[in-house]
């Protein structure tokens, strides 16, 4: 696994938020805390990369992610490891939300995935995906995260935020293959979507003390 730290090292600051400000709270860059953001590897042997490694990769080379971002490329695909590294990592940089990139081979658009699940459980993403999608041309939201490590790191994601009460927003976009046609748009609006998501305050919670 490939990990890549795009901004200076956040482990040893604090980033609690002044009293009064929430999620709702537009915040000022000396407030901004880090955004984790993922990729996965390929997973099928005709597959030579990830679309998601690949568009976040063109982005970091044209330095077009937001300054806030901690980048975690190429996570195995795998349902015991994807999600652990990236909860360990979230932990680590204390990140204000954790963005969640995969690949899906049927798709044509931006996917931002309402929830995990797991059999008739769901748990739903806390930011407000219509206000987080305004003004792009190729992303919609979608209600199926799939069925594969995809949806299982998503809904562990989530849940762990959910039970430990952190201090953090979660959220898993699907990315479609890369195309001449689709590259500029779908890179649009990524970095429309991830600089907006660096302006969110992370929701005010308190992580501690961490339960079993």
């Amino acid at each position: 696994m490939q990990v890549a730290h795009v901004v200076i090292d956040h482990r040893n600051q604090s980033h609690r938020l002044p009293p009064g400000v929430g999620y709702s709270t537009i915040v000022t860059p000396e407030l901004m805390p880090p955004i984790l953001l993922t990729t996965f590897n390929p997973w099928k042997a005709h597959q030579h990369s990830n679309a998601s490694d690949d568009l976040i990769h063109d982005m970091a080379q044209r330095k077009m992610l937001p300054e806030s971002i901690v980048l975690m490329r190429q996570i195995p695909v795998s349902f015991h490891l994807a999600h652990v590294q990236v909860i360990a990592k979230m932990v680590e940089v204390r990140a204000s939300a954790v963005v969640c990139c995969g690949m899906a081979e049927p798709r044509n658009q931006l996917d931002l995935e309402l929830y995990g699940k797991r059999g008739d459980r769901q748990i739903s993403t806390s930011l407000d995906l219509e206000q987080l999608k305004q003004g792009t041309c190729l992303t919609r939201i979608s209600h199926s995260a799939g069925d594969y490590v995809c949806n299982h790191l998503y809904f562990e994601l989530l849940s762990f935020i959910h039970r430990q009460t952190w201090p953090a927003h979660g959220l898993f976009i699907h990315i479609p293959p890369i195309t001449p046609h689709n590259r500029s748009w779908l890179v649009a609006d990524m970095a429309l979507m991830l600089n907006r998501l660096a302006h969110v305050a992370p929701p005010v919670r308190s992580p501690w003390p961490l339960s079993a």
